[in-house]
């Protein structure tokens, strides 16, 4: 039962292929997520990217995680 819950999670079986709506506070924050990050990028040097890119796909990473057990839940 958890495997099948998980390829939901994953998207491997999905029986609603419309998604979630992307309203305009959605759009906004991610607008806002956007120029926020381009602008930290920016302001960074080479080492410092390379240690925001770590942190930034260890954040995602463990968003994902707590997305599929938060769906399996």
């Amino acid at each position: 039962m958890i495997q099948i819950l998980r390829e939901f999670a994953y998207g491997n079986v999905n029986p609603n292929e419309h998604g979630y709506k992307r309203d305009k506070e959605f759009e906004r924050a991610a607008k806002t997520l956007m120029e926020t990050e381009a602008k930290l990028l920016s302001a960074l040097n080479e080492n410092e990217r390379k240690l925001y890119d770590e942190f930034s796909s260890a954040q995602m990473k463990l968003s994902s995680m707590q997305e599929v057990e938060k769906f399996i839940q």
